[in-house]
Parts: C-alpha cells; sequence; structure tokens
C-alpha cells in the first residue's frame, strides 16, 4: 500500500510541476476578439502601431500566423501614427485628412516587410474601384503583394494588381466592401535599401475595374506613386501620400 502511495504521490508532484510550467510560459492574453485571435502586450502593441486599433476587429489566424518569423517582443517598427485629423509629420510616414488617414510601417523578421494601412474614419459615401499602391526607389520586391479591404460585414482582395514594367512598384485595385469602419491594407517584403512612397487614393465617384487600371508607376502621380490617365485623372481624389527611408 506504502509503495502505491509513494507512486501517487510522484504523480501529483510531477503534475504540479507541469502544471506549474505551463503556466509560467502561458501566454497573457491581453486582447482577443471575434475572430477568436488572441494577443499579449507585444503582439497587441505591435499590430496596433502597424494596422490601427480599427483593424483588430478583423485579424485572422491567417494573417496573424503570417508573422510567425516575428519576435513581437523585440520586433522594432519604423513608423509612426498621429491622432485622427492631424497632418503629415517630417518623418513622411503618417498622413492624414479629417475623414481618413494612411500610414506606412517598416518591421523585420526573417524578411524585411513594409506594411501600408488607410484607415477610414468615416464611411466613405463613394464605395466603387479604390487604388492603392507602392514606388520603390532602391529597394526590390521579393513576393506579391497582399492587398485587402476590410469593413464591418465584408471584405475583398484585390480584383487586379498592375505592376511597373522597370519594377519600380505596383498598384493594387480593390472593391471597397459594403460595410463601415473600412480599413485597407497592403503589405510586401523586400531587399535593399532606399526610399519607399507609399499612397491610397479614393474614387470620388463611380469608377470601374478597367477606369482604376489607367495610371502608370511614377514619382510625378498621385500620392507620389500613382500617375492616372485618361478619365481616371479626373476620378480620383489625389490625396497625399507618405514615404518610409529603408
Amino acid at each position: 500500500m506504502k509503495k502505491y502511495t509513494k507512486i501517487l504521490i510522484a504523480l501529483i508532484i510531477s503534475l504540479s510541476f507541469f502544471l506549474g510550467t505551463k503556466n509560467i510560459n502561458a501566454k497573457e492574453v491581453v486582447y482577443t476578439n471575434d475572430n477568436g485571435v488572441e494577443l499579449d502586450r507585444y503582439e497587441y502593441a505591435f499590430f496596433i502601431k502597424v494596422y490601427g486599433s480599427k483593424f483588430l476587429q478583423y485579424l485572422d489566424e491567417d494573417t496573424y500566423n503570417q508573422y510567425s518569423d516575428i519576435d513581437f517582443e523585440t520586433v522594432e517598427v519604423q513608423s509612426q501614427r498621429y491622432a485622427s485629423g492631424a497632418q503629415t509629420r517630417d518623418d513622411g510616414t503618417f498622413f492624414s485628412s479629417p475623414v481618413k488617414g494612411i500610414v506606412i510601417s517598416k518591421f523585420c523578421g526573417i524578411l524585411c516587410r513594409v506594411v501600408t494601412t488607410a484607415t477610414w474614419y468615416s464611411e466613405p459615401s463613394v464605395k466603387s474601384y479604390d487604388v492603392m499602391g507602392i514606388y520603390l526607389d532602391g529597394p526590390t520586391r521579393l513576393n506579391t503583394p497582399a492587398t485587402v479591404a476590410y469593413s464591418s460585414i465584408a471584405s475583398s482582395d484585390a480584383s487586379t494588381t498592375k505592376y511597373d514594367s522597370n519594377g519600380h512598384g505596383f498598384g493594387a485595385v480593390v472593391q471597397l466592401p459594403q460595410g463601415e469602419d473600412v480599413v485597407i491594407t497592403q503589405s510586401f517584403t523586400y531587399t535593399g535599401t532606399g526610399t519607399i512612397n507609399g499612397t491610397y487614393q479614393h474614387a470620388m465617384s463611380q469608377s470601374s475595374l478597367t477606369l482604376a487600371q489607367q495610371f502608370n508607376i511614377s514619382p510625378i502621380g498621385f500620392g507620389g506613386v500613382l500617375d492616372f490617365y485618361g478619365d481616371a485623372y479626373d476620378i480620383y481624389d489625389d490625396m497625399t501620400g507618405v514615404y518610409i527611408t529603408v
């Protein structure tokens, strides 16, 4: 009997040690969204700085897992976000009008990435084909950019992405979904050094997929990226762009 008692005590001690170790290493969750994504304070701070608070409700496991190579506790995010309605600052990574803002961020894990995020502060009156794009002055894009528009009831991937033949950048056409709290994101990996310009151009009247592609990639274009021509020139709002040195 004593033998079994000793075995039971040993099992209890082992189990207690295991649970204690597990608890020490457990993730201290500070935020959970409706998609079931749980963030600790470092992850929360990272996604807030890169994407903004409105985006957190749209974060899903697939997007979260794309950052598995990031050490959230030590990663350095190069960008700066200011209060809604603030104008651009000298660092050029953020610009805001009274109705929407845009921020560009850079950070590195195994690869270095740039993320551009446009956030609407109120629901846009026109929901058509908008364009978000990048101009590369020095760096080289490595992967296919991912551009997604989110709202409170839906999301939509880019309908098409148009690339500069000389590799200087690209513009992605995305149809704004119905719903409120609209956020548009664009991310890609890169190598090299230089300057990266980012822009988000909104259609002020109904556009089309064909019309939205009437642009070239140029630093003299809207937002330092999209050089619209033809009928598209008068449709898009010429919002100020952002830039970041990498």
